[in-house]
């Protein structure tokens, strides 16, 4: 089924989802675990007030916030706290 590929553990992806109010859905480093590896990283954070989906539900609590390697562009970290994201966190750890 792996063909042979030798997978451990600490290969997995951290994904998880909080179904608080607003829920919370995090896939990847925390900042802390970027920041000891001593990658150059680009943070982005953006509050649910400036989301066009969460304005219309009038569910503006909480930010998005991505880590990127600054060198590979390669996505570390995504962190959504509000609406949905409990749920859209799983197609984002599919781009991690």
């Amino acid at each position: 089924m792996l063909e042979d590929d030798s997978r451990r553990i600490s290969d997995l992806i951290l994904a998880y989802g909080l179904y608080t109010d607003p829920p919370l859905g995090r896939a990847g480093m925390t900042e802390a675990q970027v920041r000891k590896s001593d990658r150059k990283a680009l943070i982005g954070k953006r509050p649910m007030t400036s989301v066009g989906r969460a304005s219309e539900k009038s569910e503006t609590q909480g930010f998005m916030k991505i880590l990127v390697d600054g060198e590979t562009k390669e996505i570390l970290d995504t962190t959504i706290l509000g609406a949905g994201g409990d749920e859209v966190i799983a197609t984002a750890r599919s781009k991690i």
